[in-house]
């Protein structure tokens, strides 16, 4: 259900932006694996969106469910360390093969065989946590927990609150932050300055 809602909006955000910067403006502005994901969305037929939003709406409510027991649901924020910059890049023939299936108008047959899925789940795969909040729409915050040693980024922990519970997040983000300051702890650009 995620990657169908997921590529719809992409859809659905990138014709926004093509009908407020122009089409070409658009073209330059988005990467090329956003655009297939567009081109992806373009290709769900309306009974296989409301299928994956009735699921997303099972998903939903089992999630209110939860948290009428729970104040908060902690997770993670990845699968894993934060990648460093440019390095989730879509392979050179993954790119290619996205071109051509564009330009074959294959997006469908993609999605009805299955060939579209493996590269979404890949890509999707280091946020697992973070589809969970984009498919009920809850609120959620990443507080930096820790900096991995090697790498010498931040390590999030992803929590999520009942629908309306942006001010309980943002209260305790503010608790977390006098407790343990981070400001000046995470590399946020290359100067190593205040963003």
């Amino acid at each position: 259900a995620f990657s169908v809602i997921y590529m719809s909006a992409a859809a659905a955000d990138y014709h926004e932006v093509e009908a407020r910067v122009g089409r070409a403006a658009a073209r330059r502005g988005v990467e090329g694996d956003t655009r297939f994901l567009a081109y992806l969305g373009d290709s769900v037929s309306g009974a296989r969106y409301v299928a994956a939003k009735r699921s997303a709406n099972g998903i939903n409510r089992a999630m209110a469910d939860f948290l009428q027991c729970y104040d908060l649901y902690l997770t993670p924020t990845t699968a894993g360390p934060a990648p460093q910059l440019g390095e989730n890049v879509l392979p050179a023939s993954l790119t290619l093969l996205s071109r051509a299936a564009r330009a074959l108008g294959l997006g469908g047959w993609m999605l009805r065989t299955g060939l579209a899925r493996g590269g979404f789940e890949s890509a999707a795969a280091p946020v697992p946590y973070t589809q969970l909040a984009n498919i009920s729409g809850l609120p959620s915050i990443s507080l930096p927990g820790y900096v991995d040693p090697d790498s010498g980024l931040p390590v999030g922990a992803m929590l999520t609150a009942p629908q309306g519970g942006e001010g309980l997040l943002l209260r305790l983000a503010g608790q977390v932050e006098e407790a343990r300051p981070w400001l000046h702890q995470y590399p946020f650009n290359n100067n190593n300055s205040e963003a």
